[in-house]
């Protein structure tokens, strides 16, 4: 049986570009896309709640827009802290999903982050069962979480996994 991603072809090339406030709508229409997509069916999906949260956490100068085939088609913030690298958010449309772009760009954070000896974290909606897949199977295990998130960490084959109360510890 074919996956969705050989179905739709190999992974299209995307660059990367930096965010600018120019860019506002287009990712809030991303921000609201996938967790209207989960929470609506549930009878969760409260749009105020989001934008809300959309106007806490949008930095353009922190954000980057990802391109594919002449258009933009997603965005992402990621930091490279002094104890881990944290993956904010990757929001990627949806024509544009399970075609390899967020696996090829999550490989490159899990690169960075076994460069930098740090661990890479991130939080998931619960409701997201394909992302929660695709953490999995990259080698992110689950490190605690609240009603809303599940909390994730990777850390390089062989280094432990730190509990969700826990920091790394410089000797």
């Amino acid at each position: 049986m074919a996956t969705k991603r050989a179905a739709r072809g190999r992974t299209p090339r995307f660059s990367l570009r930096p965010a600018t406030a120019a860019d506002h709508d287009f990712a809030l229409a991303l921000f609201l896309e996938s967790p209207r997509e989960l929470l609506e069916p549930q009878g969760k999906w409260e749009e105020a709640r989001f934008i809300a949260r959309f106007q806490e956490v949008f930095e353009p100068g922190a954000a980057q827009i990802i391109r594919a085939e002449g258009a933009d088609i997603g965005w992402m913030h990621v930091s490279d802290l002094a104890d881990r690298i944290h993956l904010h958010y990757m929001l990627i449309a949806g024509p544009y999903r399970s075609r390899g772009i967020g696996t090829s760009l999550i490989r490159s954070f899990l690169d960075l982050a076994n460069a930098a000896r740090k661990p890479l974290t991130l939080n998931v909606m619960r409701e997201n069962g394909r992302a929660l897949t695709l953490y999995h199977r990259l080698g992110f295990h689950t490190n605690g979480g609240d009603e809303q998130r599940v909390h994730m960490q990777w850390r390089k084959p062989g280094k432990r996994v730190l509990g969700p109360n826990q920091r790394l510890r410089r000797s």
